[in-house]
């Protein structure tokens, strides 16, 4: 009896040790945790009709060069924002990804020269947002990446103050808006997938219908869905330091420039009142930044190539240091490239692939649909620890059965098996004599 258990119990563990190794390939490409460096899709220049018009051409060149002055300046870089900005709102058919890591530093006295290095826990967060025209979806994702020493009860705490999250929002073909947002562990946010959509989690509440205004009021947007920043840029307070330069050989402008937090404190406190409401949801407030910095990439056909920022606030629990990574891709056979790569669908044959997802609509239809997407886990998979728990449970059955016999338990299934061992050393006796009696037969 004791083979019979010991073998069964070794097979529970390989059956499981299969099934923690089949999930593992399963899980979208791995982690960058694994060697493997993550890095944002770029995209190329697009192929489409220009949608700047000359007049703000003229405005953004205008502030090109030493000859520019601070408010011709300043009027270039809020002119090419909002046309990089307008890019995104109106219809359009485009991906943007987008990557960010907040390093926190609770109560520590943030400083504005601080880095990651110094801070004592981070959070990563991956996002994206598939357009096909009037049709779209928007997905944010973000979990606790990394904690300082000696300090896991902070990640507790930074996951069930928000920092663990999933947001989902998506505008249908019948002029429908919904939105869902999740926090703390219920969520269940892996962040670190090197496949599209770049994150891993669990759907657990079904998005809400709402109308357009009530729609703009709960994501707290600033003029509407898709826009780059929920954050009130004015020429008031774009620093002196700002530049802008054109890359010929790229075909865009090249915008750096900073927020003066010296500037009117009214209008400071009105750039980042929405932000403000995005930090008050998790129980936190902002008393203020200590800089925000951006540089952003403009085609001189209107579109937005890239947007890059880092900022740093005093917001007491939740004072950190935080650089967003926003890339625009607006090239459809590009865009069909990546998001067909979506580790969710590796169940699919390819045929069926192609077959079900054929435009950008069909993209956005399938993560539109809770269902589709709230699984964590293929049909595959799915299938695979259906089987490696039935084997599992008829192992344990067959080590409980052995344990009931051997105790007494079972007596007349003992008594059955006594009465088959003692047959078989009858028949096995028999056959030994048999053998016997031939042997001394040749012998003679």
């Amino acid at each position: 009896m004791k083979k019979k258990i010991v073998f069964a119990v070794v097979t529970v563990f390989v059956v499981l040790s299969c099934v923690m190794m089949l999930a593992a390939c399963n899980n979208g490409g791995g982690s960058s945790s694994d060697g493997d460096e993550f890095k944002l899709p770029e995209g190329s220049r697009p192929s489409l009709a220009s949608r700047i018009s000359a007049e703000d051409k003229a405005i953004i060149e205008a502030g090109i060069g030493d000859d520019a002055s601070v408010e011709q300046l300043r009027a270039a870089v809020i002119k090419a924002y909002d046309v990089a900005n307008a890019s995104r709102i109106e219809p359009n058919r485009s991906l943007m990804v987008q990557e960010s890591l907040m390093g926190l530093k609770p109560f520590g006295g943030i400083k504005a020269e601080d880095t990651m290095d110094n801070m004592l826990a981070s959070v990563l967060m991956h996002g994206f947002t598939l357009t096909a025209g009037d049709v779209w979806f928007n997905q944010f994702a973000a979990n606790v990446y990394k904690v300082a020493d000696n300090l896991d009860i902070l990640g507790t705490m930074m996951g069930a103050a928000g920092s663990e999250m999933m947001k989902q929002s998506y505008h249908t073909a019948d002029d429908e808006y919904y939105f869902v947002i999740i926090k703390g562990e219920e969520a269940e946010v892996d962040c670190e997938y090197l496949r599209f959509p770049y994150a891993d989690y669990r759907l657990t509440k079904e998005p809400q219908k709402y109308e357009y205004d009530e729609f703009l009021e709960v994501t707290h947007a600033l003029d509407a869905p898709g826009e780059i920043y929920n954050m009130d840029f004015v020429e008031d307070i774009i620093a002196d330091n700002a530049t802008i330069e054109y890359v010929e050989d790229g075909g865009y402008w090249d915008i750096h420039f900073e927020v003066d937090m010296n500037a009117d404190p009214e209008l400071i406190t009105n750039w980042y009142r929405l932000p403000q409401k995005d930090m008050q949801e998790g129980g936190q407030s902002i008393n203020s930044y200590l800089y925000y910095r951006a540089n952003f990439q403009l085609w001189d056909t209107g579109y937005v190539k890239s947007y890059h920022a880092e900022y740093a606030r005093d917001a007491g629990f939740a004072s950190s240091i935080t650089i967003d990574t926003f890339n625009y891709l607006w090239d459809e056979d590009e865009i069909m490239n990546i998001v067909s790569d979506d580790y969710r669908l590796d169940d699919l044959d390819e045929l069926d692939k192609l077959a079900e997802f054929r435009s950008l609509e069909d993209y956005v239809a399938y993560y539109s649909n809770a269902e589709t997407v709230s699984a964590r886990m293929g049909s595959t998979m799915i299938i695979i620890i259906v089987v490696a728990a039935v084997v599992a449970a008829l192992l344990i059955f067959i080590i409980l059965r052995e344990i009931l016999i051997k105790t007494g338990k079972m007596p007349k299934t003992a008594a059955k098996r006594a009465a088959r061992k003692e047959r078989r050393k009858a028949a096995k006796e028999n056959k030994n004599r048999d053998i016997d009696l031939d042997e001394t037969d040749f012998e003679i």
